[in-house]
């Protein structure tokens, strides 16, 4: 699996790479391709696994309520959690925003 993930991540950062300014290029999109390698790699169980052992500190962006969510019903969410997360470490801020 972790070959996998690297071969990923290779292959995003070439991609990104060959963009005229890399992320920041009109219609690039980093999310999609993330949440379908997590898709794939992923167990069916995955929120099961991760219930009560990937603590994600979440922000809801219209009152700016701050919860930690530990629990997730599906793997989808999970998923989005993940994908969240990558892109609020991307751009440096602080607390998981998330729209429930």
């Amino acid at each position: 699996m972790w070959q996998e993930c690297i071969t990923f991540c290779y292959n995003i950062a070439l991609t990104t790479r060959s963009r005229p300014v890399g992320v920041f290029t009109p219609g690039a999109d980093l999310l999609t391709p993330l949440e379908e390698f997590l898709n794939q790699i992923m167990p069916d169980n995955a929120h099961e696994l991760a219930t009560n052992r990937l603590y994600v500190s979440v922000t809801e962006s219209e009152t700016r309520q701050n919860e930690i969510v530990s629990t997730y019903s599906s793997k989808q969410e999970l998923v989005q959690v993940s994908t969240h997360i990558r892109m609020s470490l991307q751009s440096g801020a602080n607390s998981q925003i998330m729209h429930f």
